[in-house]
Parts: structure tokens; C-alpha cells; sequence
């Protein structure tokens, strides 16, 4: 069952409408076997998929921490990496917030990639990995994070147009303009690194 979430600093009245919102009105069990309407399996996608998608951007902000923290690189690069993660704990920060809404606040008017952002969360967990275990040429580094980049752009582009709510698709077109932002730093980083 879906948590709600945290509420201790919401008042009373407020929680109890979180909590209302997170109940599963439509859904009925039978035998032990619960089954939702369409709509509400709709809903349940949508969480998943910002969940993921807070996950892979909290994974790419300790990634481009752990560069900022490394010693093989200039302060200049450091910092440029430091930025980076800042972002990225931004983008969480944001997809957080979003799950705050009571369930069906915003929904999609299509399928979300749920399954490709879960792959991208493997990738991610993957990269994560290799930097925490070695200390990757900038070069390296700088190429690596460019592919995430670009899977990331497209996966927020792609995604902001199937949200119903006005304000999830700005979010998510506003995460991708950040994204292709975070490209020309990298491809700055491999010019550097050259």
C-alpha cells in the first residue's frame, strides 16, 4: 500500500485529507487479491515514475558529488561538478514535492515510461558504482555523464508532454532546459580535459 507521506509539519485538517487522498477508493479485495480501476492503476504508475525519477536524480547528484570531491581534478572542474550536483539535488527536491500532492493531483494523459526510467535508474546506479570504486579520467568522466545527461533530457522532454496538469509538464520541460544546460558544461569539461 502506498504511504502517505510525511505530514508533521502540515496541520491536522491537512493531514487528514493527505491521508484521505492516499486511500484506495477504488480498488477492492477479493480472495486477498486487490483490484484497482484503470484510473487508479493510472495513478499508482504516475507515483512510481516520480519516485524513480526523484531516485535517479538523488543518484546523479551524489555521482557528480563524489567527482566534485576528487582530488585528480582542478578546483575549476570541482566546482563545475559541484554545480552540477546542486542541480540535481534541485531536480529531487522538486519530484519530492511533487508526490506531496495527494494521489491524482496530477495525472498523465499517457502512458508514462516507467520502464525506461527504471533502466535508467539501473545506468545510473551502474555509473554511481564505477565512480565511487576509481578514479575516472576527466575525459571519461565528463562522456559518461553526457550520456546520462542526454537520456535524462529526453526522458523529461518526452514526459513533459503527457501530463495532464499545467504545472508537472513545466517542471518536467523546465528540468530538461537544466539538463541540456548541464550538457555544454560537460562538453566544456571534455574540451578542458583535451
Amino acid at each position: 500500500m502506498v504511504q502517505p507521506p510525511l505530514t508533521f509539519f502540515l496541520p491536522y485538517h491537512v493531514t487528514e485529507r493527505l491521508q484521505a487522498a492516499h486511500a484506495r477508493p477504488n480498488c477492492s479485495t477479493v480472495d486477498g487479491v486487490t483490484g484497482c480501476s484503470a484510473g487508479d492503476r493510472r495513478r499508482k504508475v504516475m507515483r512510481q515514475y516520480l519516485q524513480t525519477c526523484a531516485q535517479i536524480e538523488k543518484k546523479a547528484a551524489e555521482i557528480y558529488r563524489l567527482l566534485s570531491e576528487s582530488a585528480h581534478y582542478s578546483l575549476e572542474v570541482r566546482q563545475i561538478f559541484q554545480s552540477l550536483a546542486n542541480d540535481e539535488e534541485d531536480h529531487a527536491h522538486q519530484l519530492d514535492f511533487a508526490l506531496r500532492f495527494p494521489t491524482g493531483t496530477a495525472t498523465a494523459k499517457k502512458d508514462l515510461w516507467l520502464g525506461q526510467a527504471t533502466v535508467l535508474l539501473h545506468r545510473v546506479e551502474e555509473l554511481q558504482h564505477q565512480v565511487d570504486t576509481a578514479a575516472l579520467p576527466l575525459a571519461q568522466a565528463a562522456e559518461l555523464a553526457a550520456e546520462l545527461e542526454g537520456e535524462f533530457c529526453r526522458i523529461h522532454l518526452e514526459n513533459s508532454v503527457r501530463f495532464q496538469d499545467e504545472r508537472m509538464r513545466a517542471m518536467f520541460a523546465a528540468m530538461a532546459r537544466s539538463e541540456e544546460s548541464h550538457l555544454r558544461k560537460l562538453a566544456a569539461l571534455k574540451r578542458l580535459s583535451a
